[in-house]
């Protein structure tokens, strides 16, 4: 360690080395370096890495950090949210009789860290700190699990000592290698990252060990519970006294209702308490200590002792009305607990709800639709139909649609439009040529709401946690209205599709995906061979909220395929919507010039145009002579004929082709249904759906489209 300066002095050029950041940067006051702690009578605290006030409420910008030092003052920069540091401290090496150079050089060893493509900065203390580039959205550790206690991990929910402020021994913090700066500084190696997440919510979803209710509570439902508690209401740390509030119980609560990702929002709860409005790092490191599982003979505490506080403060109704998890045992219930004369009709233990009818009937929350009758937001679907017949190919279509703002999608009304998330488990560069084809037939760029999530190293493989923390902060970021797995074989490597308990957990993390978001999401998956159905487990079917398929149109001339709701749980099944591939010509293929491309186009099928003709005359007669949009055969084809020609003979027979016995038919925005026979009469009626999608958007006006937030 470098001695003692005997005069010391801050140096605001240190901080040039964060010049050129692509964001604003935020940092923190501190006190300066011969400052101590003299309360209760404490005079060797020094208080020189000590925020002055609530630093997250008075964030500085560069100029007045440089400031700062150029006074004396010392500066810790918060780190942005792609930005994660390494940081050594020699002290734990000193207690353990260890030789902090030797483990220094053993951590970049077992992590692979070339220091020369880093920002490092030697602290006053004789450590390091790393910075190192990460992706945003994401949560990390405090520490690394199972590793020596000299490393932290500082992250964009604390700060670290700025280089050029002043340690309390009078050596100064410095930039060790002047050819890194903050913008170029090097990526985490991945195998540091893998270690440096935290733990998620999501896997929970897949730990059939965990106890009910963990991961159950999304961070912002947790922030809104906890703003019906006061902080200065749990200042009692353990909460000794039988029935008193323990902080210590209410984080640890907090971490096994969120799984561990509400951090953020309890430190920001926490130091709302102007006694404890700087221990948000310390609070973070106890956070992170708290194990997922529940080992030992203590017993966990779990969202259940957030639930009772509510209770204790009389903040029932802030508690979730619909929790996900399982009903807890009843010896958990404290039956005299229970009010004779409850003050809500929810039960003690807010698992259970009672409404009258009309109340139940008058909730305001139920599911939108995106596409009537096929998809809904909050649902999760499967999508089948035969290889090579264009699920991909549809799926992203409707995809393109909804990102791009469009009313209709193949003649169907569009209720909802948004950001969409297609993940591409496989067949990743083929949908380059399909997003090329959508845009060449369209005449537009592709929309800025659709995005594409391929994987960048090896699979996609929601089985792996790791995996599925990247997918869930993406969704966070986005909120999706709708979320495409491209295929649900692909995105499990080994997958046990006829196994429940295989395929469960995973339905389970797809509610995680949809909660988190408010969207739809669909698996596109494959049905057993020369079947439509779903290939699989019960549970990819019964546990789900749609199943949609394609179908071969039978005799078609132009290989048409129907989209089919087979499963609709939050509306009714509308009919089936009449689709064709067709090949569109990109031009030359960039690499070769002798080759052609293509992409495949999906489009809504149309009657050839004398069909058109004759289904348009059809429908002005009809409009014309029928009461309430109903006329007989025999007297609609003799009104034709009056009218416009042909016998009513001949006409019969046309309607007979055009109007199939029971069945719908739409083109050009007109709807018929040809009804069975009776009274020996066809009855032939012109149908208006005017509530699920438009017939003419010119004479219909529809209500407000909601758009995703």
């Amino acid at each position: 360690m470098p001695k003692r300066s005997s005069i010391a002095h801050c140096d605001p050029n240190q901080l040039s080395y964060y010049d050129g950041y692509k964001a604003p940067l935020h940092f923190v006051e501190l006190h300066d370096y011969r400052s101590l702690d003299t309360r209760d009578g404490r005079s060797s605290l020094s208080l020189a890495k000590r925020p002055k006030g609530k630093w997250k409420e008075n964030p500085r910008d560069l100029s007045v950090a440089k400031s700062l030092l150029e006074d004396g003052t010392n500066v810790g920069l918060n780190p942005p949210e792609d930005i994660l540091v390494v940081d050594f401290d020699r002290g734990p090496c000193v207690n353990e009789k260890a030789d902090p150079e030797a483990v220094f050089r053993d951590f970049c060893d077992d992590y692979g860290i070339d220091l020369r493509q880093f920002l490092v900065v030697e602290t006053g203390g004789g450590g390091f700190h790393i910075y190192m580039k990460v992706d945003p959205k994401l949560s990390w550790r405090g520490k690394l699990p199972g590793y020596h206690k000299a490393f932290d991990l500082k992250s964009s929910s604390g700060y670290v000592v700025c280089p050029g402020s002043i340690h309390n021994s009078g050596n100064s913090y410095r930039v060790r290698n002047g050819s890194a700066l903050l913008s170029n500084t090097g990526r985490i190696p991945d195998k540091l990252m893998e270690h440096a997440l935290k733990s998620s919510r999501i896997e929970s979803t897949f730990d059939e060990t965990t106890p009910s209710g963990r991961g159950e509570t999304s961070p912002e439902s947790l922030a809104a519970m906890l703003s019906h508690l006061k902080p200065k209401d749990f200042r009692d740390y353990h909460g000794d006294e039988e029935g008193g509030t323990s902080w210590l119980k209410l984080m640890m609560a907090c971490h096994h209702a969120t799984a561990g990702i509400g951090l953020h929002e309890f430190i920001e709860w926490s130091t709302k308490d102007p006694q404890y409005a700087d221990h948000g790092p310390s609070i973070e490191e106890k956070w992170h200590s708290l194990k997922s599982d529940e080992g030992g003979a203590t017993r966990l505490v779990t969202v259940r002792y957030l639930y009772a506080m509510l209770a204790k403060f009389d903040a029932q109704e802030a508690m979730p009305r619909t929790p996900t998890s399982k009903v807890f045992e009843v010896s958990d219930l404290d039956l005299n607990e229970v009010p004779d004369e409850p003050k809500h009709t929810k039960a003690i233990t807010n698992r259970l709800r009672r409404w009258t009818a009309g109340q139940f009937a008058a909730r305001t929350d139920n599911i939108q639709p995106i596409l009537d009758g096929f998809l809904y937001r909050g649902g999760v679907n499967m999508f089948v139909g035969d290889p090579g017949l264009g699920k991909t190919a549809t799926a992203l279509d409707l995809a393109l649609s909804i990102a791009n703002g469009d009313d209709q999608w193949k003649g169907r009304r569009l209720f909802t439009n948004g950001s969409v998330v297609f993940v591409a488990a496989e067949g990743e560069l083929a949908l380059i040529n399909r997003l090329k084809a959508w845009s060449k037939a369209n005449g537009q760029d592709l929309p800025e709401n659709l995005h594409v999530v391929t994987p960048d190293v090896g699979s996609v493989d929601l089985k792996d946690e790791k995996c599925r923390v990247e997918l869930v902060s993406y969704i966070r970021e986005i909120k999706p209205v709708l979320t495409i797995i491209d295929t649900l074989a692909s995105s499990a490597i080994g997958l046990k599709e006829n196994d429940v308990d295989s395929v469960s957990p995973l339905l389970d993390f797809a509610r995680v995906v949809s909660r988190t978001a408010d969207g739809a999401v669909v698996f596109i998956h494959h049905p057993p061979k020369g079947d439509g159905s779903v290939r699989g487990s019960s549970a990819l079917v019964g546990n789900t909220d749609g199943v949609i398929g394609l179908k071969r149109v039978k005799d078609s001339k132009h290989g048409e395929f129907e989209l089919i709701a087979h499963k609709v749980r939050y509306g009714a099944m509308e009919p089936p919507i009449r689709l064709r591939l067709r090949s569109l010509d990109l031009g030359p293929d960039p690499q070769h010039s002798d080759r052609r491309v293509s992409g495949p186009l999906v489009e809504g099928f149309d009657v050839e145009a004398p069909d058109l003709e004759d289904l348009k005359i059809i429908s002005d007669c009809l409009s014309k002579h029928s009461e309430n949009g109903e006329i007989g055969r025999a007297d609609l084809c003799k009104h034709l004929a009056e009218e416009f020609g042909r016998s009513a003979k001949t006409w019969e027979r046309r309607i007979d082709a055009l109007l199939p016995q029971g069945e719908f038919v739409r083109a050009a925005g007109l709807t018929f249904l040809k009804r069975e026979k009776k009274n020996n009469a066809w009855r032939i009626e012109k149908v208006d759906f005017r509530d699920r999608w438009t017939i003419d958007p010119e004479e219909l006006n529809p209500p407000e489209k909601q758009h995703a937030q």
